[in-house]
C-alpha cells in the first residue's frame, strides 16, 4: 500500500517535478501524486469507496485470468475489422491522392492507410499546410450521421475528424518545430489530413515544455511538395460543424435594436460580426481564437479572456443597463446602433481599443438577461407594431 503514496511529502504537481530533468524521469513521483489525489482517505475516489487504498490492493492482488485477458485481445482485434467505412469512394479516393503523393514525394515516409494519436501530419489550416501533432481522433458512426472518439488506430477510410495541435517553426532553424500549452488547437475534417511525416529517425524531445521535433529531409520535402501541388490543386480549407438549421439573419437597423429576442439576438449577431472582423483585419492579434470559443481581450493592462458564448449572452443585457434610462424604444436602438457603428469604423481605420473597451464593459456584467422584460417588449411590439412609445 505504500508504493501508492507520494514518497518524501511530493503530494503537489511542483514537489513532484522537483529534482527532475523530464516528464519521463518524474513518471514514478507523477503516478504516485495521481494515486494520492483520487485514493486518499479524502481523494475524489472517497465518495465512492469508503477505502479506495485497500480495494485497490485487493483488486491488483488478483492475477488477471488468461481467458480474459485472451478475450480482450480478441475483442480489440474484432472492433478494429468491424469499423465502419462510410463514405468509402470519397475516403478511398483521398487515401489514394496521399498514398500517391508519398511515393513521388518521400518514399520512405510511413503509409497513410491509417493513423493513431501522437502521429506527426500535414494539416491544411489557414490556407497552408503545416506540421501538426494528432491529439483526438473521431471515427464514423451510425451511417455517418455522427462521430465517435476513438483512441486505438484507425483506418483512414473510417476517419471523420482529428483534433491537432499546430506545430510552430523555429525561426532560428527551419528544420525544428514545437509545440506547447500555448499553441493553437483545431479540428480538422479528414480531407484537410495529409501526408504522415514521423519516420523511427525522427527526433524528438518531450518535456514540461511540451514538444519539439528536428524534421527530417524526406518530412520536409514531402511538405514543400504538399505546398507546391495541392495548392495549384485549389485545395480548399473545410471545417467541421455541427449538423442544424444556421440563423436567421437579421437586418442591423435602428428599428430592429430592441429589448426584446429579437433584439438580443441582433446585438448577439453584430458582436460577433465585429469580432469575426477584428480577427480577419489583426489575423497576428485576433481577439476571437481559430475555433470561436474564447475572446481575449486587456483589461487595465492586464491580458484576460472570456468564453465566446458567455460573452453573447452578457451583451443584450449589456446594454439594457447601460442605458437604463432610455426607455423609448427608437432611441434606445439609436444608441446602440451608433455605438456599434462606431466600433466598426474604428476597426476599418486600424484600431481594436473600442473593441477592446466594449468587450471588457460586456465582460464586466455580472448579471443575467431578463426574460420577462424582453416578453413584455415582445408583447407590445405585437400590440402596437412599429409605433412609437
Amino acid at each position: 500500500m505504500d508504493y501508492f503514496m507520494p514518497r518524501d511529502g511530493r503530494r503537489t504537481l511542483s514537489r513532484a517535478l522537483r529534482g527532475h530533468e523530464s516528464v519521463e524521469a518524474a513518471q514514478n513521483d507523477l503516478v504516485r501524486l495521481l494515486c494520492y489525489l483520487r485514493m486518499a482517505p479524502f481523494g475524489c475516489d472517497s465518495d465512492v469507496l469508503p477505502n479506495p487504498l485497500h480495494t485497490r490492493k485487493l483488486s491488483l492482488g488478483r492475477p488477471t485470468k488468461w481467458q480474459n485477458i485472451f478475450r480482450h485481445e480478441v475483442a480489440k482485434a474484432d472492433a478494429m475489422e468491424k469499423l465502419p467505412g462510410q463514405r468509402k469512394s470519397r475516403q478511398s479516393a483521398w487515401v489514394e491522392i496521399t498514398e500517391k503523393a508519398r511515393h513521388k514525394a518521400a518514399p520512405s515516409l510511413p503509409t497513410n492507410l491509417a493513423i493513431s494519436s501522437g502521429d506527426l501530419v500535414a494539416v491544411h489550416h489557414q490556407g497552408d499546410w503545416k506540421v501538426a501533432a494528432v491529439l483526438t481522433l473521431w471515427r464514423f458512426f451510425k451511417k455517418g450521421n455522427g462521430a465517435q472518439q476513438v483512441t486505438q488506430e484507425i483506418p483512414r477510410g473510417s476517419l471523420h475528424s482529428a483534433r491537432v495541435v499546430i506545430m510552430d517553426l523555429d525561426p532560428e532553424n527551419k528544420e525544428v518545430y514545437s509545440c506547447n500549452s500555448t499553441s493553437t488547437c483545431v479540428v480538422v475534417p479528414c480531407d484537410n489530413i495529409g501526408l504522415r511525416l514521423d519516420t523511427a529517425e525522427m527526433k524528438k524531445k518531450v518535456n514540461i515544455q511540451g514538444l519539439k521535433i528536428l524534421l527530417p529531409e524526406d518530412a520536409q520535402r514531402a511538405l514543400n511538395y504538399l505546398k507546391v501541388e495541392f495548392k495549384k490543386a485549389g485545395c480548399k480549407e473545410k471545417k467541421v460543424v455541427a449538423k442544424g438549421r444556421p440563423s436567421r439573419y437579421i437586418k442591423p437597423s435602428i428599428d430592429n435594436f430592441r429589448r426584446s429576442k429579437k433584439g438580443s439576438a441582433l446585438i448577439r449577431q453584430e458582436v460577433k460580426r465585429l469580432l469575426v472582423d477584428q480577427a480577419k483585419a489583426f489575423v497576428k492579434k485576433p481577439m476571437l481564437d481559430p475555433n470561436e470559443e474564447f475572446v481575449r481581450y486587456s483589461e487595465h493592462g492586464k491580458a484576460t479572456q472570456i468564453k465566446l458564448t458567455a460573452l453573447l449572452e452578457k451583451a443584450p443585457m449589456f446594454f439594457s443597463i447601460y442605458f437604463t434610462n432610455i426607455r423609448k424604444k427608437i432611441d434606445f436602438g439609436h444608441r446602440v446602433h451608433k455605438w456599434l457603428v462606431e466600433v466598426s469604423t474604428a476597426l476599418k481605420d486600424g484600431s481594436t481599443i473600442p473593441l477592446n473597451g466594449l468587450v471588457a464593459q460586456i465582460a464586466s456584467v455580472k448579471c443575467v438577461s431578463n426574460p420577462l422584460e424582453e416578453a413584455a417588449e415582445d408583447q407590445t411590439e405585437e400590440s402596437d407594431g412599429n409605433g412609437s412609445d
